[in-house]
């Protein structure tokens, strides 16, 4: 993190940026400076970002920010229903950018494991399906001893952050100084206006939170509300708080947080809400936060008798709920699957129906809003939970007549069947590619991928051969389906496929078999470009081809040739252990044959892992 900036890494902190949202005070869209690059903006907009890192002023106006106020919900009537989203000019986003760029691969280590948010290689939906899990063992739960989970809502938690508060934990989780000074001075030169009904009012110096729409706000609020995750832990060890287990073995569960929806949980019982009540009085104490007590609520196992909710209820103050209803948007299930549940989902259809002015579209643009804005609104759901078939008619009726009609309630002739319409588009339909379809993949892509309708091979026949016992996959499923999801993508770009030519560039790879009682090893390397992040594999094989044993892993930040390297010596190691001694190494990289077939180890980055090589090959 405390390297040298480089034109390449702001350049990428401003192309991930969308070209056209909300502008600023500078009134320039991140387009403008997309487009600009390489002729006017490239290298003054690089300079800035660098003169800022090695300690020049940010200056005021790129610090100036529009407030506009986004309702929550429908007919908002206080300023309190409302999420102020703070407009600030690209040049001030791409430099904090930069530094939440840096930040991003650091997270998993500064945070626990139970704060998903801003994770690499974690989804929102984790939490969902661990809360889910965790409700399902409270309708389950037998015993003395009780369960209770606390939802806390945290009133105007981004607003009320301390900028000491922000400071002490950046110094406590070691982030460096010349990061915490660049934020530091974005501070001292903060200063906002209110946007409403078009009119911009005279600006103010805000003096504590931090701003929604900064690409960096989440990442510092992150690293904040891990104090919390703190003082649970320190009072789990202290032996004040009791945590739960969902099975006998299980690890503790005492808190579930996804940015400010925090999950608290602990054995029910008046002397627990007094410790949970404690460790929230001294994190809001530090923050300045403030819990909002007519929005927090709890719910109980169902082995803790009403008596002991009522007094627990009385001894914290919130509000006692049979159910927990939504987390992070998703219904929570305290039972049967029932439409009502999902009534919301058909609700939010017809809202934005009724928003569109549809007699004014056409008819090829009411179908570009049915395929990207109707059929998305359920996904979100259906990523941790099946919606019920009557749900799903009832959207797609709504879809049908919003087609045909404009309005989605009025019946009208259909000039087409909805079935000819699902068709590919090379039968007459307007059914996306295959590709198109994997990307609106509800659901994890092996999973999803691997249903009838992605990949029509694979769905009865694999499951079938597993019970069957005519394959052995120990729990490796999912892993045989992404296999047979490569290769069906693999045969749809073959040239020839279907009369037409193929759509890529072969490169024909000729492996030979090793000589008679020696084993192949094959190893590859793959490198994930700007990032840095590489994975290896390869796979051992007898003389004939058949095979041995095959082996994964991710290597860590690395380069290209690192990654192949390393992967050499992962197979030679796994050759080594299960007792293979005649192995021929083969690789698709010739610096890398050349390498390990020098005599002389020449000083680079890279000498270990070959040295390791060498005296894996000539081990006796």
């Amino acid at each position: 993190m405390k390297r040298l900036v480089d034109k390449e890494e702001v350049r990428e902190a401003l192309f991930a940026m969308k070209p056209i949202k909300a502008l600023g005070l500078d009134g320039f869209p991140a387009l403008f400076f997309q487009s600009q690059w390489q002729q006017v903006v490239g290298q003054k907009l690089f300079e800035y970002v660098q003169n800022v890192f090695n300690g020049t002023e940010i200056g005021s106006n790129m610090c100036s920010s529009l407030i506009v106020l986004i309702p929550k919900g429908e007919a908002p009537e206080y300023s309190s229903q409302c999420r102020p989203i703070s407009l600030l000019p690209v040049i001030f986003k791409v430099l904090v950018k930069v530094v939440a760029n840096r930040l991003k691969p650091f997270m998993n280590l500064l945070i626990e494991e139970t704060q998903a948010s801003f994770i690499l290689e974690t989804h929102i939906v984790d939490n969902i399906i661990v809360v889910q899990e965790v409700v399902h063992s409270f309708h389950e739960k037998q015993g003395r001893r009780g369960w209770m989970m606390v939802k806390i809502d945290l009133e105007k938690a981004y607003d009320r952050l301390r900028w000491e508060f922000i400071y002490d934990s950046l110094v406590e989780a070691q982030i460096p100084e010349n990061i915490i000074d660049i934020l530091i001075r974005s501070w001292n030169a903060h200063s906002s206006h209110i946007l409403w009904n078009g009119t911009c009012f005279e600006k103010f110096f805000p003096s504590r939170g931090v701003r929604l729409g900064d690409p960096l706000a989440p990442y510092l609020f992150v690293l904040c509300i891990e104090k919390l995750a703190h003082g649970i832990k320190q009072a789990v060890e202290q032996e004040m708080w009791k945590p739960i287990r969902l099975g006998k073995h299980g690890p503790p569960l005492t808190y579930l947080f996804f940015m400010d929806d925090l999950i608290l949980l602990a054995e029910a019982s008046e002397s627990q809400m007094e410790v949970i009540k404690g460790v929230l009085e001294d994190f809001c104490a530090c923050l300045r936060g403030k819990v909002c007590i007519a929005k927090s609520t709890f719910f109980c196992s169902k082995n803790v008798p009403m008596e002991l909710n009522i007094k627990v209820k009385d001894c914290s103050g919130f509000s006692y709920s049979d159910s927990m209803g939504k987390y992070i948007g998703v219904p929570l299930l305290h039972g049967r699957k029932t439409a009502h549940i999902y009534k919301s989902l058909i609700d939010k259809v017809r809202s934005r129906l009724c928003a569109w002015k549809a007699s004014s579209l056409s008819s090829t643009g009411r179908l570009t809003l049915v395929q990207s804005v109707l059929t998305s609104i359920p996904l979100y759901t259906m990523q941790t939970i099946s919606i019920p078939l009557e749900i799903c008619k009832k959207i797609e009726l709504l879809c049908r007549n919003f087609l045909w009609h404009g309005d989605g309630q009025s019946k009208k002739v259909h000039l087409l069947r909805w079935s000819t319409l699902c068709k590919p588009k090379a039968q007459g339909g307007n059914q996306p590619s295959f590709t198109e379809r994997l990307s609106s993949c509800s659901g994890p892509l092996e999973e999803s991928a691997a249903s009838r309708s992605y990949t029509p091979i694979l769905s009865s026949y694999i499951p079938k051969m597993a019970l069957r016992r005519e394959i052995s996959i120990k729990g490796q499923l999912n892993t045989i389906k992404s296999m047979a999801v490569t290769t069906w993508n693999n045969w749809l770009t073959c040239p020839l496929q279907n009369g037409r030519p193929g759509r890529q560039e072969e490169i024909l790879i000729g492996w030979a078999p090793p000589p008679v009682d020696w084993i192949a090893l094959n190893s590859d390397g793959a490198y994930k470009s700007g990032k840095g992040v590489a994975s290896v594999g390869g796979v051992l094989r007898h003389s004939n081809g058949s095979w041995i044993i095959g082996y994964g892993c991710k290597s860590g930040t690395s380069t290209a040739y690192r990654a192949e390297l390393w992967g050499v010596f992962q197979g030679l190691k796994l050759a080594w252990d299960h007792g293979y001694r005649r192995i021929q190494v083969q690789v698709d990289n010739k610096i890398v044959v050349n390498a390990l077939n020098t005599q002389a180890t020449h000083p680079c980055s890279n000498t270990d892992v070959i040295r390791a090589i060498k005296a894996l090959l000539s081990r006796q």
